[in-house]
């Protein structure tokens, strides 16, 4: 016991417990430090990933797929546009995977693998969003006819408005032929409803 007294009274002992627990605090520090600097990094390829993930291709793809079975001009572009689409919601998944698997290590502390994989993680996230952005515009030219035609009825619809508007001002003046017009108004409304309704069914 005496023995045990006199090497911890050794100022070198205590010196060299005072230097052990300020390295592990230190260590802990750095640790910390470290984790939390990691999470931000995650938290910012997550948020990276989300922009890259909510860019409308899974809509557009479904349209321009009704739009190939009626048009067959678009069938070939659209299975080129079909494989892009593939390859890239397979990218988009193991992105999502390596995210959860990155913040699984940061949790366990292994810290260096981490970085390792968010660095990859981050280079697929740059090489996805343009290849997500090239399917986009693959997408809106096999979608443009649509477009156009959209734009169309849009404009007959302000043109058929406006002189529905102009009749029913003129009503007492054309009393001797409004039941024609009546009926030629109610058969256009029904025209531009079929139309909506074959636009939202493909």
């Amino acid at each position: 016991m005496s023995e045990f007294l006199r090497i911890i009274s050794d100022i070198r002992v205590v010196i060299a417990i005072a230097v052990l627990i300020v390295i592990l605090v230190m260590l802990l520090i750095i640790h910390r430090v470290r984790t939390k600097r990691f999470k931000n990094e995650l938290a910012e390829l997550e948020n990276q990933y989300i922009l890259v993930k909510n860019i409308p291709v899974s809509l557009k793809m479904n349209k321009a797929v009704a739009i190939a079975r009626v048009d067959q001009d678009t069938n070939t572009k659209m299975q080129d546009a079909q494989l892009n689409f593939d390859n890239v919601q397979a990218d988009i998944s193991k992105i999502g995977s390596d995210l959860a698997d990155a913040e699984d290590l940061i949790v366990s502390g292994k810290l260096k693998k981490a970085d390792l994989l968010m660095q990859d993680v981050e280079k697929n996230i740059v090489t996805c969003d343009t290849q997500v952005k090239a399917l986009e515009n693959q997408l809106d030219e096999i979608l443009a006819k649509e477009t156009e035609q959209r734009q169309e009825v849009n404009t007959l619809k302000n043109r058929f408005r406006a002189l529905k508007s102009q009749a029913l001002e003129n009503e007492t003046k054309l009393a001797f032929a409004w039941p024609m017009i009546e009926h030629k108004v109610s058969d256009t409304e029904k025209m531009f409803s079929t139309f909506e309704e074959w636009m939202y069914s493909n």
